[in-house]
């Protein structure tokens, strides 16, 4: 981040969220993840506003040009085996979205810029900021949608549905009735 933010000096970098500062000893890889904090907090274009209340973050999101999920790309490390739930609620604002590259995001190259170096940050980032980014605001939002938490529960129930060799229920959604009803036998 700090690489990309002195290349691009017009460019800011909005971080929301905690900031682990020197709480990490003994972590892989904290050496370098602190010596990044201490660049980033000399540059002018990089602001850490701390933690924000969860309601709040929408509003974040939708006014960013581009939102970011950057991760170590080094392998072996925990954040290999995340799924960043932001992801969705990056692509329900219908922004464009860079992240790093993980095995979880490459299902989503369709509506999610990957990269991996920082030319491959910039050349993403340039994109996403002057024509677009990655997919249209409409595919980004749509992808959403097909990962929302109403749409997994109406997959969990058509699973146990096939598995249990139940009735279907009624054909009204979930999303749509607000609660699940039972077939009427």
């Amino acid at each position: 981040m700090a690489e990309i933010a002195r290349h691009r000096p017009d460019w800011h970098w909005v971080i929301v969220g905690p900031v682990m500062r020197n709480t990490l000893e003994g972590f892989p890889g904290n050496a370098e993840f602190q010596a990044g904090l201490a660049a980033c907090d000399q540059l002018d274009n990089v602001h850490f506003l701390g933690a924000k209340p969860y309601y709040v973050l929408p509003s974040y999101t939708t006014h960013m040009d581009v939102n970011t999920m950057c991760y170590r790309n080094v392998s072996g490390g925990w954040w290999t085996a995340i799924y960043p739930l932001k992801l969705h609620e990056y692509l329900a604002a219908g922004k464009p979205v860079v992240g790093t590259n993980l095995d979880v995001l490459q299902k989503f190259r369709s509506v999610v810029a990957i990269a991996e170096t920082t030319e491959d940050w910039l050349r993403a980032l340039s994109a996403a900021v002057y024509a677009g980014g990655t997919g249209t605001k409409h595919e980004r939002q749509t992808v959403a949608l097909q990962n929302s938490w109403d749409s997994r529960v109406e997959d969990l129930v058509g699973w146990l549905e096939d598995v249990a060799s139940i009735p279907r229920l009624e054909s009204t959604s979930f999303r749509e009735s607000g609660h699940l009803r039972a077939p009427v036998t």
